[in-house]
């Protein structure tokens, strides 16, 4: 992937544990790699096309300084989210935060913090068979919204689907969204996990009655594997509640295990019924 890249910008500000270090405050030294796609700006000749970075250094040297945070890994991180969001024609971001006067009284050169933070396509199935189905959609989808770090929000058509599992309860609306995120695959469960407890989902039957569930279907082509997260969802490829929305509005995504995308998923499906 392209890139450009700022080497060594120098800003005085006032982060650190120690009352010192934020009274005084201390030289920072900060790099990063913006990436993108620079082949249209080097055609087109037009800076739009492309990351200014003149301003991408008056905004780091503006905010950073702008609060005080006790660790460097906090302020490296609220620097490459703002730089992230200002750019929408950025992948991703490697950002270098190094504290050369660091008070470790031992001879070094300087300590530093790498970040990479770029850009996924994430699915998330919702359903709701409890209460008011379409109000339980409209408000996971806004709270999804307001989640940091989360943007180009999409979502299917909603469709009324039989229960899956346990079969006994009310029928189910069930949508697909899609976004880009630069969340862990494990931070992303967690906000997942605090959208369902912050509108009440109560846990009494797997497969029971809900009045929102959210599942996370794909993180980009991630296969992942362990006691709490399984990506792609291990029942992706047995429900058409899934299947549908999903072809309908990324039919060539491609299940990373099984090798084929959401399209052919679904006409397998439905020849294997």
């Amino acid at each position: 992937m392209d890139y450009i890249e700022i080497k060594e910008l120098t800003v005085f500000a006032h982060h650190g544990v120690y009352s010192e270090e934020k009274y005084l405050g201390q030289k920072f030294v900060i790099s990063c790699k913006l990436y993108l796609d620079t082949y249209k700006a080097a055609h087109s000749r037009s800076l739009e096309d492309s990351v200014h970075y003149g301003e991408v250094c008056d905004l780091i040297h503006s905010e950073f300084g702008r609060e005080s945070f006790d660790l460097i890994e906090t302020a490296a991180e609220e620097i490459a989210a703002k730089i992230l969001f200002a750019y929408p024609m950025l992948k991703g971001i490697e950002l270098t935060l190094a504290k050369p006067w660091a008070p470790v009284h031992l001879p070094l050169e300087r300590i530093q913090v790498v970040i990479h933070r770029c850009w996924t396509r994430c699915f998330v199935g919702l359903g709701s068979n409890v209460g008011d189905n379409e109000a339980n959609l409209d408000q996971a989808m806004k709270l999804l919204g307001e989640v940091p770090m989360i943007r180009d929000l999409k979502e299917s058509d909603r469709l009324i689907t039989d229960p899956w599992g346990v079969e006994d309860q009310a029928v189910f609306l069930n949508s697909v969204a899609s976004f880009e995120t630069t969340l862990s695959p494990h931070q992303l469960l967690k906000k997942l996990l605090g959208i369902e407890d912050a509108m009440g989902r109560v846990r009494e039957q797997h497969w029971g009655p809900r009045n929102i569930d959210l599942d996370l279907l794909f993180y980009g082509d991630k296969i992942i594997y362990t006691e709490d997260l399984i990506v792609p969802h291990p029942y992706i490829c047995d429900r058409e509640f899934v299947l549908i929305p999903m072809a309908e509005i990324a039919p060539y995504w491609n299940h990373p295990v099984r090798g084929r995308n959401t399209r052919e998923l679904l006409i397998e499906l439905n020849l294997s019924k």
